[in-house]
């Protein structure tokens, strides 16, 4: 989902997975060229539970994307 309070929108529409994504900023919003992405499954979480579990994918992802990005960057 674009924009923001995503974790309550992907609970509304009952969706299976969660995730985020590092793009290049353009015009539009959340429309860049894919960076990195990763999810992970929603399973039974409740609103707070998701919140907690998708900062921590971010957070523990942040490097490996960094890394990635780094090495686009440095073929360009």
């Amino acid at each position: 989902y674009k924009g923001l309070m995503t974790n309550k929108r992907m609970l509304i529409n009952n969706e299976n997975l969660y995730g985020f994504t590092i793009h290049l900023v353009n015009k539009s919003i959340d429309d860049g060229k894919i960076l990195y992405q990763k999810s992970r499954n929603i399973n039974n979480l409740n609103e707070e539970a998701l919140i907690k579990a998708h900062k921590k994918l971010e957070y523990d992802s942040v490097y490996k994307a960094l890394m990635k990005i780094c090495i686009i960057l440095d073929k360009l």
